[in-house]
């Protein structure tokens, strides 16, 4: 049974779909999980899971009038072609119909954003690193 929600989920759950979304390896994550509770902590999020078992989620910023940056939209692969990125996307908008809603997004997963009204903008992206 699938449930959407808004909660925080646990560091250890957020890794389980970067693992199965190819974003690394469990070494990768090892001695990290702090930082993760920190920062999901201080980020607001879209869930949708499975009984218990969190099948996806959108993790984002917003300044709640005029900006809404999505950082993360993930699905398990076996829960994929579900409706469920659809779902979390949908209730993201009804959460902040009033905002601009950006996500950045590689070109294989990008098609399926703009099937949702997302529109392609080349901008130039900056970053600045404080670790590497």
């Amino acid at each position: 049974m699938f449930r959407i929600g808004q909660d925080v989920p646990k560091a250890v759950e957020g890794v389980s779909l970067y693992l199965d979304s190819g974003w690394g390896t469990a070494k990768d994550y090892v001695g990290s999980e702090q930082t993760f509770e920190k920062a999901y902590q201080n980020s607001k999020f879209v869930t949708m899971r499975d009984n218990q078992k969190l099948v996806g989620m959108i993790r984002y910023f917003t300044d709640g009038f005029h900006d809404t940056q999505i950082i993360e939209c993930l699905v398990l692969q076996s829960y994929r072609r579900k409706g469920i990125a659809k779902a979390m996307l949908n209730k993201l908008k009804e959460l902040y119909p009033q905002t601009a809603i950006y996500i950045q997004s590689t070109e294989k997963f990008g098609e399926a954003f703009l099937k949702e009204g997302f529109k392609k903008h080349q901008l130039i992206g900056l970053s600045y690193l404080t670790r590497i």
